[in-house]
């Protein structure tokens, strides 16, 4: 199972904290008057922003982030704000976000602690304010704005124009991402339900894959199964995939597996990384099978037993799929056009 990192969730969990309420000062005091109004005013507006601007300067000076978050808190969740106060609010924490985002100044636990406000404003917060978020320098922010975005693919993905917008921004976030819950939760952003033969979907999701297997061709390594979530997504589409989507994605499954092959088989895997390969060559194969129509030995040879007891069987199955010097495998014939050894 793909977990966050110790220093990522200890920075999530730092941002969490109890409701509490504001503090009683002429500020709040505005914010009481008009969080009952069904319709706000550009002076509401402004009473607004001066709370958010003062409450953002606080955070960002050196102020507790459990505060920060139990002040927005407060207006919030009150049962008495109106829908109107309560999106006037959003708009404008947003709005501040995105400039905190955006600067490499901002401490962690304060992008973080941002971040957190953001996604528990649900919908009501830009699109465009998450995927800035995607770009910060903070893993943890990044890690709940690609969680807030994902959470909208049901709607997003029935609109090209916003798939497209949101794609863009995922791929380009994927090139660099380094902390692996983060890769998937962007792997998840893309997997639209019920879209998994989806060609502008899959187009989207197959560049991200081909992203991260350069980076293994370029030497990464370790397993930290964020892929899973993409080959999970569409082994069971795998046969209905469009032939160009097909030809795009062999070469770079095959590298896959020969990359998770080599170190499933190394002698430094630890145990949680053996699980995440056990599960790529896996999905893998299953992926490779639908398109094929060839089964494969790969997920036999892991059934037979522990790790120790199969290594050997497992890289033979390797080989029947991608060849190497001496034999050709099945994706180095027909219409699929592997190299030998899928570099």
């Amino acid at each position: 199972m793909l977990k966050a990192t110790v220093p990522l969730l200890l920075l999530i969990a730092a941002t969490a904290g109890s409701r509490a309420n504001g503090q009683d000062s002429a500020r709040d005091q505005a914010m009481q008057q008009i969080q009952r109004q069904q319709t706000l005013q550009p002076a509401d507006d402004g009473i607004v922003q001066a709370w958010v601007e003062a409450t953002f300067r606080t955070l960002l000076s050196g102020g507790e982030p459990r505060a920060f978050l139990a002040a927005i808190a407060h207006w919030r969740d009150d049962p008495q704000s109106t829908s109107q106060f309560v999106g006037a609010l959003a708009r404008e924490c947003a709005r501040q976000a995105a400039a905190v985002f955006t600067n490499a100044e901002v401490t962690p636990a304060a992008s973080a602690a941002v971040a957190t406000a953001l996604s528990d404003f649900g919908e009501r917060v830009p699109m465009d304010v998450l995927l800035t978020g995607l770009r910060s320098p903070v893993a943890g922010t990044r890690f709940l704005m690609a969680r807030s975005v994902a959470s909208r693919r049901a709607t997003y993905g029935t609109n090209p124009t916003q798939l497209a917008s949101v794609a863009t921004a995922v791929i380009s976030a994927a090139a660099s991402e380094t902390e692996p819950i983060v890769v998937a939760w962007l792997y998840k952003c893309l997997t639209v339900p019920g879209s998994a033969a989806n060609a502008a979907v899959l187009d989207h999701l197959i560049t991200v894959f081909h992203g991260r297997v350069e980076a293994r061709r370029a030497g990464a390594s370790f397993i930290d199964g964020a892929e899973n979530e993409f080959l999970e997504y569409i082994r069971g589409s795998a046969a209905a995939l469009p032939q160009n989507e097909r030809n795009r994605l062999l070469p770079d499954l095959a590298t896959y597996l020969r990359a998770v092959g080599e170190r499933y088989a190394a002698s430094d895997i630890g145990f949680r990384e053996q699980v995440n390969a056990e599960r790529a060559l896996d999905a893998v194969e299953a992926v490779l099978a639908g398109i094929t129509a060839t089964p494969g030995g790969v997920r036999t040879a892991l059934a037979q037993g522990p790790r120790t007891a199969v290594l050997e069987a497992v890289q033979q199955a390797i080989v029947a799929w991608i060849g190497d010097e001496a034999t050709a495998g099945v994706l180095n014939g027909g219409n699929y056009g592997v190299e030998r050894g899928a570099p």
